[in-house]
């Protein structure tokens, strides 16, 4: 399943350097630190894409999409820059200072999509990456979209949590 590689591979680093040198451990930090980088880039690069795929939806001339598109580059490295100032470590800083076209930013989303999705499952397995697996499996199991049929998973999950407590999140 390499639509969950990227989040298996973030959060299997974060337990394996926790394991081998403990929770307070430099390596472990910067397991964490890095996992979050890649959580933030995506949420980034899902509002870029957003914005792209509407702009090419809209019936416009060719040309008029070009320019736009290029608009949209420009502001994204220029918001993405701004979001990084301060973090000359961030292992995604180079995206502001690259030239962007389709093919990078799909490189990019290939490996990066959805991972606040993948997140969420996660934590509602209670933190635990063997149950949130297969979860992730027996959600793609029945075919369809696998990122459709993983958020149904996870509204169905939270669908039942609510109704066995009434509370949202809470289980008995």
């Amino acid at each position: 399943m390499a639509f969950s590689a990227s989040f298996v591979g973030g959060r299997s680093a974060i337990n394996f350097f926790r394991d081998r040198f403990g929770e307070n451990s430099p390596e472990h930090q910067r397991a964490i630190r890095a996992w979050e980088e890649e959580l933030e880039f995506s949420e980034f690069l899902e509002g870029l894409t957003n914005t792209l795929n509407e702009l090419y939806a809209r019936d416009i001339p060719y040309e008029d999409k070009l320019r736009l598109r290029e608009q949209v580059f420009s502001r994204s490295k220029a918001e993405w820059a701004r979001r990084v100032a301060n973090r000359p470590g961030n292992r995604f800083r180079s995206f502001a200072q690259q030239p962007l076209n389709n093919a990078i930013i799909i490189n990019y989303f290939l490996y990066l999509k959805n991972l606040k999705l993948f997140e969420a499952l996660y934590e509602a397995e209670g933190k635990n990456l063997l149950r949130a697996i297969a979860s992730i499996r027996e959600a793609v199991a029945k075919g369809g979209e696998p990122f459709e049929s993983v958020q149904s998973f996870l509204n169905n999950k939270s669908n039942r949590a609510v109704v066995k407590t009434g509370v949202p999140g809470m289980m008995e």
